[in-house]
């Protein structure tokens, strides 16, 4: 799936705070999982060209927000493929809030 429906899908999903999402891109496919206790594995990220997963609050009832949650998180899921992993700016406030 392309950012989009990788976008939709996590979206319609709804995951909760307790809720592990693994994210993972090969080459420009996207794909995700909810890793729940005691079900089947995701697939091996072996493979993947970036991975990641995920725990934590989603902002679910904002669009705009949970949209530009899941840009953040890709581009920190790219920054682990390599290149600068500081990807804020020292001019910003911390913490950075979506």
């Amino acid at each position: 799936m392309d950012q989009d429906q990788l976008f939709s899908s996590i979206a319609d999903a709804a995951p909760s705070a307790e809720d592990i999402v693994y994210v993972e891109r090969r080459g420009t496919a996207y794909s995700w999982h909810l890793v729940v206790q005691g079900a089947e594995l995701p697939p091996s990220s072996a493979g993947a060209d970036v991975w990641m997963y995920f725990s934590g609050n989603w902002p679910q009832d904002d669009p705009e927000r949970l949209r530009a949650f899941c840009d953040d998180m890709l581009a920190e899921m790219e920054s682990m493929a390599g290149g600068d992993r500081c990807r804020w700016p020292l001019s910003e406030p911390y913490p950075l809030g979506h």
